[in-house]
């Protein structure tokens, strides 16, 4: 259940102060025939009193809000705490009570639905007060029901910072860590497959397609390199026509690499005009032994 913050007994109290010390002119305007008791009655007040009555004011206004809260009516309760804010918008010292109502506001948005506009009102709160715990957590579940875990996660580590002893805020970093890793292996499959979709387009003009490429996972770093499988194949393809060269005559073997290089500066040509860097391929992988009729070839 959520509590909405009480108001300050210190500040209840100069209201009700205020309300008493209020003078209540002995006739109306239209009695005396002009508005100025009005501004006289104002211009008698000091500063000091003034910003006392605004404070009062807003107090007043954020103490409706919340009686509507505890009502059910969010929306109206949302236009009173506005209204505190307005009030106190411009006094220095009432910081606290625009962070209470800002918080108060995100309460609202969430009983609402309106996660982003929670996210919102606590942000505002926080850049007030900084150190604002339950503006600190509402802000981390509106994330929550919106699948930003990450920046759930980083509410709660907040949360555990300032008050280690909140058992609250553990609880919810073990739940949320597994739930981020889960949304980020995610992202990555359906960034992937996209980038799939895009090349095949690309790729499927040359007779080729992402098939020809390998991702390969580094287990230390978890992120991704690329291999090309293409030019490996294609040089797998022509292993046993080396072979069989090798028992050819000298003329015969230069008739047959004749015709097979063209078919061979092809596929090369494809690879160049879609800019893909050939990899380079050390021996110890493919070796080809040309000439001597007992050599075997070995991969």
């Amino acid at each position: 259940m959520v509590v909405i913050e009480p108001e300050p007994e210190s500040v209840a109290e100069s209201s009700s102060k205020e309300s008493l010390a209020d003078p209540t002119p002995s006739g109306s305007a239209e009695d005396e025939g002009s508005g100025s008791g009005d501004e006289s009655f104002e211009d008698a007040l000091t500063e000091e009193q003034l910003l006392e009555r605004a404070i009062g004011q807003a107090n007043d206004a954020k103490a409706q809000g919340n009686k509507l809260f505890s009502a059910g009516e969010h929306e109206e309760a949302l236009a009173q705490y506005e209204r505190a804010l307005e009030i106190a918008s411009e006094i220095a010292s009432a910081e606290e009570i625009r962070s209470m109502c800002h918080a108060n506001r995100a309460i609202c948005f969430s009983k609402l639905g309106k996660y982003e506009e929670t996210i919102k009102e606590c942000t505002k709160a926080l850049e007030l007060n900084p150190s604002y715990l339950k503006a600190l957590l509402r802000r981390a579940e509106a994330h929550e029901k919106l699948e930003h875990y990450d920046e759930a996660i980083s509410d709660m580590k907040k949360i555990a910072e300032l008050d280690p002893s909140n058992e609250q805020a553990r609880r919810a970093l073990r739940r949320l860590e597994p739930l981020a890793a889960e949304k980020r292996e995610k992202m990555k499959e359906e960034m992937i497959g996209k980038l799939k979709e895009l090349g095949n387009s690309v790729l499927g003009r040359f007779g080729m397609s992402v098939d020809n490429f390998k991702a390969v996972q580094d287990p230390n770093t978890g992120s991704y390199s690329i291999q090309f499988q293409r030019f490996y194949d294609i040089l797998l393809l022509f292993e046993p026509l080396f072979v069989w060269m090798n028992e050819l005559p000298l003329v015969q073997w230069l008739v047959c690499l004749h015709l097979h290089l063209s078919s061979f500066k092809c596929c090369l040509a494809k690879l160049l005009v879609i800019g893909v860097q050939l990899p380079e391929i050390a021996p110890a992988e493919i070796s080809v032994s040309i000439g001597n009729p007992h050599s075997k070839t070995s991969k």
